[in-house]
């Protein structure tokens, strides 16, 4: 079986999962970061792991831009989706206002696997909107490494 890990990583918390994943998938595990290349077979991969941090509501427009460009032969994959988002009940808000409606019903399983607010790497305007965001927040979730999720995830595709 092969694997495709198709991410984006701004800050390093998506690739921490990515890491992850790949030391816990069975199969050939084949990862690319969709920053760094964008010339991707897929032909080649028997399933998709799709994942993207989530900033302002939005997932990175280059893997947004990749999935809307190659969304009919996605269709004929077995697609699997994560996001990185430090607010796990705006999950669903999330997907929506990210991806067409066939192609979420096409995934297989999604799921959010938390965040880490890593302030001494965010720039400044990051840093800015991340200060903002914290006041606004209710305190009720913590940004983190959402473990349990990230094994259930890992338990699908190994099936």
């Amino acid at each position: 079986m092969k694997t495709l890990i198709l991410y984006s990583s701004k800050y390093g918390f998506t690739k921490k999962c990515v890491d992850y994943l790949s030391s816990k998938i069975k199969g050939e595990i084949y990862i690319v970061n969709i920053n760094d290349e964008k010339d991707i077979n897929l032909g080649y991969y028997n399933n998709i792991i799709i994942g993207s941090p989530v900033y302002m509501g939005m997932i990175n427009g280059d893997l947004k831009k990749y999935i809307n460009e190659n969304i009919d032969l996605l269709l004929t994959k077995k697609v699997y989706l994560f996001l990185s988002c430090g607010v796990l009940k705006n999950m669903d808000t999330y997907l929506k206002a990210n991806f067409d409606e066939k192609f979420l019903n096409h995934i297989i399983i999604s799921k959010c696997f938390g965040g880490e607010l890593r302030l001494d790497k965010l720039s400044f305007i990051d840093k800015m909107i991340a200060k903002m965001a914290s006041k606004a927040h209710d305190g009720s979730e913590k940004p983190s490494f959402l473990k349990q999720n990230v094994d259930e995830f890992i338990d699908e595709i190994n099936e």
